[in-house]
């Protein structure tokens, strides 16, 4: 599990950014073997986020990125939900996105790559730019860019967003966080919250020696993480 939600958060990170190395350089020789644990001890954590919000693309990768670093993962469900302030409107449910067309696009991306990537584990502008984006993070893996693809042309990718806008809870704001269903007001902190839900024996040396957060820390922690309004997308 852990190393597909690896590629996969490596994926996003790169269409986050732009950056057009591709995902396949990753390399897992140096992965340490952890006890696992069990299902029932993991901490359920879901970002619900839209892709070209600026304030998701910084919280995945400047601070989603430590449950990987941290060695979090093995004590977390991750789940990921592109749909953020996304809007559907009648007769058709077209989707309308916040930031355009674009967000649109890349959304349905992500939800078909979080379908097509494989659980088991990985060896350690105009449309067609768009399109360079995402399969340069698919080089050598062809099976993988063809379900996306597939996905995408199908339009089974705009059935997982509605599903996904199903799935969505209200919300002010996005990235919108939750720990065990139960919003993480302080985003720069979550890590605290992933610590503090978990009651299984494995615990990461992370959560081990975790100081206590003090209130006064975290007092002005929202204002200043970039968030997108979902009552600036309400003119949709």
């Amino acid at each position: 599990m852990a190393p597909r939600l690896l590629f996969f958060f490596a994926f996003i990170s790169l269409l986050l950014t732009f950056f057009p190395s591709p995902c396949s350089s990753l390399k897992y020789d140096d992965a340490m073997v952890v006890p696992v644990t069990k299902e029932d001890d993991k901490v359920n954590v879901a970002l619900y986020y839209e892709s070209l919000c600026p304030g998701s693309a910084e919280f995945i990768l400047k601070y989603l990125v430590d449950v990987f670093d941290l060695d979090l993962i093995d004590i977390v469900n991750l789940k990921l939900v592109p749909w953020g302030n996304a809007e559907t409107t009648d007769p058709n449910n077209t989707i309308v996105c916040q930031h355009g067309e674009d967000e649109c696009y890349f959304n349905t991306i992500h939800a078909c790559a979080i379908e097509a990537l494989p659980d088991t584990e990985t060896s350690k502008g105009p449309i067609h730019e768009k399109e360079e984006m995402w399969r340069s993070c698919c080089q050598g893996l062809k099976e993988v860019e063809q379900a996306i693809q597939n996905c995408f042309d199908s339009g089974h990718g705009t059935e997982l967003e509605l599903k996904y806008r199903n799935e969505t809870p209200p919300h002010d704001y996005v990235p919108w966080l939750t720990v065990n269903d139960k919003q993480v007001e302080y985003l720069q902190y979550f890590l605290v919250y992933i610590c503090k839900a978990y009651k299984g024996s494995q615990v990461p040396e992370f959560c081990r020696s975790l100081p206590p957060v003090k209130a006064k820390a975290t007092e002005n922690a929202i204002s200043s993480t970039p968030v997108c309004y979902a009552k600036e997308a309400s003119h949709f």
